[in-house]
């Protein structure tokens, strides 16, 4: 271990394993405790911790909260027998602390001080120290790229609203995970924005997307009405559409990022459904009702779409593939580099994003079905656990609960690709099945 640094603070939270914990081993954690550092335990977990802890401090209440001064790992066999509790995630994500100790009847205390999930597997204790803000690069090299296919010598720059668009929400919600990240690092904690202020600032580059969107709409083709692989023609007004819009792309936004928990998952992932959308952006951008009403045979099958809007909405999928795809190479497992909130956030958002400029809106519950599904591993956690005092999973997102399980981390993170290509795959198929349906020609 490390010496400490005493003129540092950290709130360190007691996790007690009630089922497996004892109080005569608690009072050998308390014994080591005490040889780190002068130690005030104000609130401790456990049925019985109150009685065990009587002599360490003021104990009235339900939280667990340690000031001490900053330490490192001291030794932790079985980290993964811990079953957190939702009230001491809550109180991990409150910002209140900094890490947490955990204590087991086969493990010593384990006190942490890292900036990862503190709450994650102990396999994940590892990768502290490794670099983040990674989604900076893809951001950039999205923007490069999409301004590089767009400039000519005998035009200029043109862009559409439509691309604009995308790239707007793709840097809005960019920005808002770097100030996360920001705060994360500068803070020393994995704790950085509220989540109010999250949703403040998500909701301010979702209304700013959504009056671009209904601005250029009549030019673009981009309907203001709830879509599967066409336009229903259920057209939500100005109001409605901005809180529709504000719903995709923050849905979807946390999806990623909730995602984002093991190497190279979030960008092998988001390269196929970006591949998908790239697909549908470029056979929109083939199949629009002007370019068909000029060639002979019918038209039937049409997308009522403006081509330049198409081929901008190829571009950027096609851009921030390229850049995933390089950003994997350094993020495959074990990973060189994070994406960290700025480039989750912002795929997300581009996702969102393109669901709405190629009218398959709902579609995209398909295409990013992993997403879909890690999202719900959450939901279902938290319901079952307030609802029902019982857990679902191991620990959610669901990777995590596979890994608990026995699974190597790269066979998840493999076995979750092939999910999620699935599901692509799945979701093209009901896109081109619409299209043969009403008698469309490839």
């Amino acid at each position: 271990m490390r010496d400490r640094m005493p003129d540092q603070e950290a709130n360190i939270a007691l996790l007690i394993d009630a089922d497996n914990a004892s109080p005569e081993h608690l009072d050998e954690v308390l014994l080591v405790l005490g040889e780190l550092g002068t130690i005030n335990i104000r609130r401790a977990y456990g049925n019985w911790a109150k009685a065990s802890l009587k002599g360490w401090g003021n104990l009235t209440g339900s939280h667990s909260i340690i000031p001490m001064q900053q330490f490192d790992v001291v030794k932790g066999k079985s980290a993964t027998d811990m079953r957190m509790t939702i009230d001491a995630m809550d109180l991990l994500y409150r910002g209140n602390v900094d890490g947490f100790g955990i204590m087991s009847s086969d493990s010593d205390f384990l006190p942490l001080a890292q900036r990862i999930r503190e709450d994650g597997p102990h396999t994940h204790f590892e990768k502290v120290g490794t670099p983040t803000m990674g989604g900076i690069v893809m951001v950039g090299a999205l923007i490069v790229a999409y301004v590089a296919t767009r400039f000519t010598v005998a035009a200029g720059f043109t862009f559409s609203p439509a691309g604009l668009a995308l790239i707007l929400a793709t840097v809005g919600f960019a920005l808002v995970g770097f100030v996360d990240d920001f705060l994360k690092i500068r803070r020393q904690r994995s704790l950085g924005l509220s989540k109010l202020q999250k949703v403040a600032g998500t909701a301010l580059v979702s209304i700013l997307v959504a009056l671009v969107i209904d601005a250029s709409s009549a030019d673009t083709g981009t309907s203001t009405s709830i879509s599967f692989v066409r336009p229903s023609g259920l057209e939500l007004g100005l109001v409605l559409f901005v809180l529709w819009v504000f719903l995709i792309l923050t849905s979807s936004s946390n999806a990623v990022n909730l995602t984002d928990g093991l190497d190279g998952l979030a960008a092998g992932s988001s390269i196929l459904v970006l591949a998908g959308f790239l697909f549908i952006a470029f056979w929109q951008f083939r199949h629009t009702c002007d370019v068909l009403a000029n060639l002979p045979g019918p038209d039937t099958g049409c997308y009522d779409v403006d081509v330049l809007a198409m081929q901008d909405t190829a571009i950027v999928a096609t851009a921030m593939m390229g850049a995933a795809v390089g950003f994997l190479w350094w993020n495959a497992a074990p990973a060189r580099i994070f994406m960290g909130d700025t480039g989750a956030l912002a795929l997300g958002g581009l996702f969102g994003a393109l669901a709405i400029t190629t009218n398959t809106q709902l579609l995209l519950v398909i295409l990013g079905g992993l997403y879909v599904i890690e999202t719900m591993s959450v939901i279902l956690q938290v319901i079952s656990f307030r609802g029902f005092g019982r857990r679902l999973f191991r620990m959610s997102p669901i990777h995590h609960h596979f890994e608990l399980a026995g699974w190597p981390e790269f066979t998840v993170i493999v076995r979750f690709w092939i999910i999620a290509g699935l599901c692509a795959a799945v979701g093209l198929g009901v896109f081109y099945a619409d299209f043969i349906a009403r008698g469309g020609l490839g």
